[in-house]
């Protein structure tokens, strides 16, 4: 007799595992957040480094209004924050429907 309920199987189980991959904590490096493809696709650079020279950006001491200057005039963003963001689901959207 078949099992009453659902069942993951190819496509939706990979989902799962991957989903369960993503539970907690994920260091995720500048890198692995502004892909060189994100970037490309994002900003007026074609890296991360490349819009961190250009933008003599230290990250070790950011002046934030700067910064989002610099992503308003040089991006398709208003400020930092919401390039951030929008990486950071581009990441998980990549992480999640990773084969």
């Amino acid at each position: 007799m078949a099992k009453s309920g659902f069942s993951w199987t190819g496509d939706g189980k990979r989902l799962m595992n991957n989903l369960d991959k993503t539970n907690g904590k994920n260091n995720v490096g500048f890198a692995g957040l502004f892909t060189d493809k994100f970037m490309k696709k994002h900003t007026k650079f074609g890296s991360i480094q490349e819009f961190t020279n250009a933008g003599e950006i230290d990250w070790q001491n950011i002046d934030r209004e700067k910064l989002d200057k610099f992503v308003s005039d040089n991006s398709s963003f208003s400020n930092f924050g919401a390039m951030q963001a929008k990486a950071g689901a581009e990441w998980l959207k990549g992480t999640l429907f990773k084969k």
